[in-house]
């Protein structure tokens, strides 16, 4: 597995730490760091022969292309170079690109829906016994289309049942897993009820978008501990899957 990061220089926001990583990912991100530790180097020392820019040379396109076709992936900043690292160590390839949303709050729920639409990611409306399912656990105010909506006073038990009913689901490919920290609920609880739902179904894969870092940081660990990968905004998350989802095609067309 290869990665080779293009770094406009524009896009060095926000942390991007090795020790956020699951355990096993660490190698591998220090691995696919260390090649582009190399090409940074190569392309210091030859600025004209391998441009960063996508528009710096008229062969950039046909480069793509080869990059894909050889199963390499290629990522336009250094963050999200690391969170291409981090889902590929984690996660299993998923079947299709059909992504499941669950929030407790609208406003990123519809966020996430715009950052999946824009990485080439379908999230289709859940199939109506998915649908009754949600509607016998959530009040009747709760939006259960996809994303479907838990409200602020979704519990750790509720995430707990609507993310297994979720993963157990045929027509849905991935599961991104959102939580606006509020005063109803425990974040680590919240974290511990996720966890346990993907120990139940490795198969499928998982991540969680836990908003307010600073607030979210008591459960990460167990996120990481469970082999789920935790963006800061949705559309770190929706970028990363779609990699993966780009990746697990490469791998079905060997």
């Amino acid at each position: 597995m290869l990665f080779r990061a293009q770094d406009n220089h524009r896009g060095r926001r926000g942390r991007c730490d090795y020790d956020e990583l699951p355990a096993r990912s660490q190698k591998t991100a220090q691995a696919c760091s260390a090649l582009h530790g190399l090409y940074e180097s190569k392309r210091r020392r030859h600025p004209c022969r391998l441009p960063v820019g996508p528009q710096c040379h008229p062969y950039s396109h046909a480069r793509s292309a080869a990059f894909r076709q050889a199963g390499i992936t290629q990522t336009k900043t250094l963050e999200e170079f690391i969170d291409v690292c981090a889902i590929f160590a984690s996660q299993p390839p998923p079947k299709g690109n059909h992504v499941g949303i669950v929030t407790n709050s609208g406003g990123p729920g519809v966020l996430a829906v715009d950052a999946c639409a824009r990485a080439g990611l379908s999230t289709p409306q859940f199939p109506a016994s998915l649908v009754h399912d949600f509607q016998a656990i959530l009040p009747p105010v709760c939006p259960t289309s996809n994303p479907v909506d838990l409200g602020p006073e979704g519990s750790p038990d509720v995430y707990h049942q609507v993310t297994e009913l979720l993963l157990t689901e045929p027509s849905i490919d991935m599961g991104l897993i959102l939580c606006v920290p509020t005063m109803f609920s425990s974040i680590q609880a919240i974290s511990q009820s996720v966890a346990k739902a993907k120990q139940n179904h490795p198969e499928k894969p998982l991540v969680t978008c836990w908003l307010a870092e600073d607030i979210v940081a008591d459960g990460l660990p167990v996120l990481r501990q469970a082999n789920i990968t935790n963006f800061s905004t949705p559309q770190r998350a929706a970028t990363a899957l779609a990699a993966l989802f780009q990746r697990a095609q490469w791998l079905r067309s060997q």
